[in-house]
């Protein structure tokens, strides 16, 4: 960050270098973002330290090219908003591979890296509530960005497991819970660095996928499957068996309860009422 306005002729020519300096560093914008990925690989603490620059390059255009501050505040803004998506895409990463690899310490502490920068961000001179960096006008919640994107990235990441066989079967229910409570498992990580609840936002992504049309296509599958000529009911077992192992896992008791689990009540009135319409 820029340092504070010095007083007398020699701090004049200092803040007039470092404006300077600042106006240079202004086309190579392009750079910096490549730096940014580097940074979340090697360095994740120091992400968030290079959107507070962009701040810096507004504040320096005020000094030296006052008539651009405007055009440039906004494309700074801009480019910071870019900045973040890349550092939440990183997390919703990490939160994937933490998750890939269940128990792991070094999955868990790069986590918890990137997190713990995110919590910390705040403009400059670390001044203001944490979690926040202002870039020109527009004041960003690195917090609620980060869970925003993570909340979409949930929804993508129990529909990725929901099916199998490029997308033409349905999952394990057993195994799609199993993969979702290791990713809750990072999801606890994220939450213990920034304070923020992830129970909330996990049930609401979910409600939200079942609700867009998730739970309608497991209905029809349901209703296209058990009517195939190779299926047959087992009354002994309670549950469909096919050629395929699929139907008898979501069909048993326990891949129904772990579905139930998923879907939730709504989603099972859902594929309560497609099966029933045929």
């Amino acid at each position: 960050a820029m340092s504070a306005v010095a007083e007398g002729p020699a701090g004049a020519e200092a803040d007039v270098r470092e404006a300077m300096s600042l106006h240079e560093l202004w086309f190579r914008q392009k750079e910096l973002h490549q730096v940014l990925d580097l940074t979340l690989v090697k360095r994740p603490r120091a992400a968030v330290s290079l959107v507070e620059v962009l701040d810096d390059f507004t504040r320096g255009a005020q000094l030296s090219m006052p008539g651009q501050v405007n055009e440039r505040g906004t494309q700074a803004a801009a480019s910071a908003a870019a900045m973040l998506q890349r550092i939440s895409a990183c997390v919703c990463s990490k939160v994937r591979a933490a998750a890939a690899q269940e128990g792991e310490a070094g999955s868990h502490r790069a986590l918890a890296e990137i997190c713990a920068a995110v919590r910390k961000g705040a403009p400059q001179g670390g001044t203001g509530p944490c979690g926040v960096i202002r870039v020109y006008t527009t004041q960003f919640d690195l917090i609620g960005w980060v869970m925003m994107t993570l909340k979409a990235d949930v929804a993508a990441f129990v529909k990725e497991r929901l099916w199998v066989n490029g997308g033409q079967r349905l999952a394990k229910p057993q195994g799609v819970v199993q993969a979702l409570q290791a990713y809750m498992a990072a999801l606890r990580v994220v939450e213990a660095q920034t304070g923020a609840p992830v129970d909330g936002l996990v049930e609401k992504a979910l409600a939200e996928l079942f609700e867009s049309g998730q739970s309608d296509a497991i209905g029809k599958w349901f209703a296209a499957e058990i009517v195939k000529d190779k299926t047959i009911f087992v009354p002994l077992r309670s549950h469909f068996t096919a050629p395929y192992p699929e139907l008898e896992h979501a069909t048993s008791p326990a891949g129904l309860r772990a579905l139930a689990g998923l879907i939730g009540p709504a989603g099972f009135r859902v594929v309560d009422q497609r099966l029933l319409s045929g």
